[in-house]
């Protein structure tokens, strides 16, 4: 998602961790809000089996997959990916929710 110009732009920022079963049912809810994100940013760790449900979103250009540094002994912690979501997002707004809400 490009984000416009001229306006306060919004950011979704989700930590996901295994969330394949989950995040497509909460990605859908959160384009069908009257007030679309202009980039929704998430975050998880290597390997995590998210990435292969969010192929369509990602070829798309619709979300932003960000891989946390696995490195870190923080990857599991969903407040550290949110962070670095934050970091990562381009909005004046950001909103952080979860990948398991609808």
């Amino acid at each position: 998602m490009k984000i416009k110009k001229g306006h306060k732009s919004l950011s979704v920022v989700i930590p996901v961790r295994e969330s394949n079963h989950t995040i497509g049912m909460t990605l859908k809810s959160i384009m069908s809000q009257t007030r679309q994100p202009d980039e929704i940013v998430i975050v998880s760790r290597k390997g995590d089996k998210t990435k292969s449900s969010l192929q369509k979103y990602i070829k798309k250009n619709l979300i932003r997959y960000v891989e946390a540094d696995e490195s870190s002994n923080y990857t599991r912690d969903a407040h550290i990916n949110r962070w670095i979501g934050a970091n990562k997002s381009k909005g004046d707004y950001i909103f952080f929710t979860d990948s398991k809400v609808i």
